[in-house]
């Protein structure tokens, strides 16, 4: 073998090694964020979209989680509060309760209107439906997420009842179990009573804002859908 044939064996091998060494990266299994995570330990993502899953778009509960992570990622403690949301509600389905695919979804997006990509009036529940109705979101999971937590009442405090009233009312077992556990999840993600929790947002605002009025105004109904949710899922004895 002449010293020029030598080395363009050498140069093929070398690249044919890369090649290899490539795709035996891309094979290597990625690890779901599916734990709950710190929003310094998320790097900063676009939010996804229809490009990103093809033009067939399949809505599941692991997207909605991959697109409330996308958003939400570098929210604080809003997002340590979402990813306990959507965690409870999967932990609810998984033991066979009434806990529908959408309720999954909704839990994980309910707070999606507040990321930065999203937001547009800063009244998230209609801007997060109105961003997941873009996306072809099934209906059921925009409604949810339009109407979670009494949204409807702070829609009125804040000029957006026609806004929220385009959007229609979703199944209310299931609006009733996303009340009770987005009211009994802290801000940060810890388990707390919804008294407690009704509380805590009263206090954190001042009484003139429209997030006060709305709670003050809507605390009986959010206590009574909670109780309901408990009754009905016989979850009395662990979110009292």
């Amino acid at each position: 073998m002449q010293p020029e044939e030598a080395e363009h064996v050498e140069v093929r091998a070398s690249q044919t090694e890369r090649k290899l060494s490539g795709l035996h990266a891309l094979s290597r299994p990625v690890r779901p964020a599916y734990r709950l995570l710190h929003p310094s330990h998320v790097a900063r993502r676009q939010p996804l979209s229809r490009r990103s899953y093809g033009d067939d778009v399949i809505w599941t509960a692991a997207r909605a989680r991959a697109e409330a992570t996308s958003c939400l990622h570098d929210a604080g403690d809003r997002w340590l509060h979402v990813q306990a949301v959507g965690r409870s509600a999967e932990e609810l389905k998984a033991r066979g309760l009434d806990v529908s695919d959408a309720l999954v979804m909704a839990a994980w997006l309910h707070d999606v209107g507040y990321g930065k990509s999203v937001a547009a009036t800063g009244f998230h529940p209609v801007d997060g439906a109105r961003w997941l109705a873009d996306q072809d979101a099934p209906p059921d999971v925009v409604a949810l997420v339009a109407h979670h937590s009494g949204a409807w009442f702070e829609a009125e405090e804040r000029g957006f009842a026609d806004a929220i009233a385009r959007f229609p009312e979703p199944d209310q077992d299931q609006l009733d179990v996303l009340t009770l556990i987005d009211m009994s999840t802290g801000p940060t993600g810890r388990r707390v009573s919804v008294q407690e929790r009704l509380t805590e947002i009263l206090q954190r605002y001042p009484s003139d804002h429209p997030v006060h009025r709305a709670v003050t105004r809507s605390y009986s109904y959010l206590e009574n859908s909670a109780r309901r949710a408990n009754e009905r899922l016989g979850l009395a004895d662990v979110r009292a």
